[in-house]
C-alpha cells in the first residue's frame, strides 16, 4: 500500500432475509440510516438480502429504491436464499449505485470513486461442492481489495457435509485486504493467518442485531467496528 490510497469506510451486512416471517423488514431502514452517516462511503451485502423467491415485486422495488436513495455504492452478493436475484427470468431495475455480482464463476466491480475493488462468487449451487473462495483473483493494483463470500467456514474439506464451505486455507491464501463473509447469523471474527475476515451477524430476526463498519486507512490498516442495532 502507499499514500495514494484514500481512507474508506464501508458498512458490511448480510442475512437481512427480507420477506421472512421472523426477520423484521424495518431493519432495512436501520441499515440505511448507518450507510447515510457522513463517514460511510458504501455498503456491502454479503448474501441473503431476500429470504425466498416469492418475495413480492413491491418489496423488491421498495428495497432497491431505499438502497438507491443513499447515493452510495452498494455491492450485493447473492446468497443461498437469494434465488430471486439469481433467477435469469426475473427482471428488475437497479439504481446506478447498486451492483449485483451475478456471474457464476465470480466477478469484480471496481468502485473507482472510492478506490475499492470488490470480488465475489454468487451462490447458485448451495451444496458441499460449491466453494465460494475456492478460486480467487489476484489483487487489483492501486485500490483496496475486498472479497465477498457467502458460506460456512470449516477447518478442512475432509468429511465435510456443509454446503458452500470456506476453508481456513481458502481464507489464509486470499489475496485481499478484507473478506466480507455472510451466512452465519452472529458477529464473528475468523482467524486465518493475516487475513482479516468477519461475519457481521444479522440486522434482524431472533438473534443479536449487528452489522459492521470497516475502515481502510493508508498505508495498510483495516479496522472493524461492531454496530449493535
Amino acid at each position: 500500500m502507499s499514500a495514494q490510497f484514500q481512507d474508506v469506510t464501508l458498512v458490511h451486512t448480510s442475512d437481512v432475509h427480507l420477506g421472512s416471517g421472523y426477520h423484521c423488514d424495518e431493519y432495512l431502514e436501520k441499515i440505511v440510516d448507518v450507510v447515510q452517516l457522513s463517514d460511510v462511503n458504501g455498503l456491502l451485502i454479503a448474501g441473503d438480502l431476500f429470504d425466498h423467491k416469492e418475495v413480492s415485486q413491491q418489496m423488491v422495488i421498495d428495497t432497491f429504491k431505499k438502497l438507491g436513495e443513499t447515493n452510495k455504492p452498494t455491492v450485493i452478493l447473492p446468497g443461498n436464499h437469494d434465488t430471486l436475484l439469481t433467477d435469469s427470468n426475473f427482471e428488475f431495475h437497479l439504481p446506478s449505485n447498486i451492483h449485483i455480482l451475478l456471474k457464476p464463476e465470480g466477478e469484480s466491480v471496481l468502485l473507482a470513486d472510492i478506490g475499492v475493488n470488490v470480488w465475489g462468487k454468487p451462490v447458485y449451487d448451495h451444496t458441499p461442492a460449491f466453494r465460494p473462495l475456492g478460486e480467487t483473483p489476484n489483487q487489483t493494483q492501486g485500490v483496496w481489495n475486498i472479497f465477498m463470500a457467502h458460506g460456512m467456514v470449516v477447518d478442512s474439506l475432509e468429511n465435510n457435509l456443509r454446503s458452500s464451505p470456506i476453508t481456513i486455507g481458502d481464507l489464509t491464501q486470499a489475496d485481499c485486504d478484507y473478506v466480507a463473509l455472510g451466512h452465519v447469523h452472529a458477529f464473528r471474527q475468523i482467524l486465518a493467518g493475516e487475513t482479516i475476515a468477519y461475519y457481521p451477524g444479522t440486522p434482524s430476526g431472533i438473534y443479536e442485531k449487528t452489522l459492521i463498519k470497516v475502515t481502510f486507512a493508508a498505508p495498510k490498516r483495516v479496522s472493524v467496528t461492531r454496530i449493535d442495532l
